[in-house]
């Protein structure tokens, strides 16, 4: 009779006992009973046995073959958000993308966007960016907002940043405005600022003055400046 080859890990003393324990562990956790265990160890739950190992071993192998990626944990309120820096012009994309008559016109045609003094060197090539959508639970003006988070290491988002954020989460909004202060557009001698909003259930891309005081109420996008 050919005799079987033990691995190095079973002649470990404690392979067995760590073994029965992972698996009671999780037969507890799930409710399973002792006697479903136990029919493991009997030709009648063989065929489950060869499953169980059968998943082990492709579970191992495509850990070898393709690595899993180091969890992508985030602090509270940030996002990664894909940003190519593009934006449509024409008014029927927007609206496919949002609501009918739910984007502002300053989105659309010739109108030019200026950045934000904190802005204007930014780094527009294509990639992902860390964003932090922050409530400050206070009523507060344009250049306090920036100036306030600035200190803490983020710049307040460009409308194309915010048309990536819509993109990338687009049910966010649902539930709050979201401003983006890093770029404005001026029409009627005004500066506007946009703004993702909502109004009874409809996403909208909007705009809002720039230099008004922003209520309580929204929420503003910033961008980690070292993502």
């Amino acid at each position: 009779m050919a005799k079987k080859k033990v691995s190095d890990i079973e002649r470990g003393a404690g392979f067995f006992q760590a073994l029965i324990t992972s698996i009671m562990d999780v037969a507890r956790e799930g409710e399973v009973p002792f006697e479903a265990i136990h029919r493991l160890t009997t030709p009648a739950g063989r065929a489950a046995l060869v499953d169980m190992v059968d998943i082990a071993h492709t579970d191992y192998l495509d850990d070898r073959t393709y690595p899993k990626p180091p969890v992508d944990s985030l602090p509270p309120h940030h996002y990664r958000v894909f940003v190519d820096y593009t934006m449509p012009r024409d008014m029927g994309v927007f609206e496919a993308e949002f609501s009918k008559s739910g984007v502002s016109v300053i989105f659309s045609g010739d109108h030019e966007w200026q950045p934000h003094p904190s802005c204007i060197d930014i780094d527009q090539t294509s990639g992902n960016r860390i964003m932090l959508v922050k409530h400050f639970g206070r009523a507060l003006l344009t250049e306090s907002a920036i100036a306030e988070m600035d200190t803490l290491g983020y710049r307040p988002a460009i409308h194309l940043e915010a048309y990536a954020f819509a993109k990338g989460y687009p049910e966010l909004q649902r539930q709050f405005w979201i401003a983006a202060l890093g770029s404005s557009m001026q029409r009627d001698g005004q500066r506007y600022a946009a703004v993702l909003d909502i109004d009874f259930g409809r996403r909208m891309l909007d705009s809002c003055r720039f230099d008004d005081e922003w209520d309580a109420a929204g929420r503003f996008l910033f961008v980690r400046k070292d993502a």
